[in-house]
């Protein structure tokens, strides 16, 4: 009966930090795509100010 506690315990233990886990892989996933919807917009104002750049050369 002990044993079958023990393992119950760990169980519940094991379910907690996967939950937890998860949670973290989340937040890390919305922090990266949040970084890429940053880097990309930067990468869009830099071409956009290197064409505008090039534009004004020609006049």
């Amino acid at each position: 009966m002990h044993q079958y506690h023990q393992c119950f315990a760990m169980t519940i233990f094991c379910i907690q930090t996967l939950n937890k886990s998860t949670k973290l892989i989340k937040a890390a996933i919305s922090s990266l795509k949040s970084a890429i919807n940053c880097s990309s917009i930067l990468l869009i104002i830099l071409v956009y100010t290197s064409h505008i750049r090039i534009l004004k050369k020609r006049d």
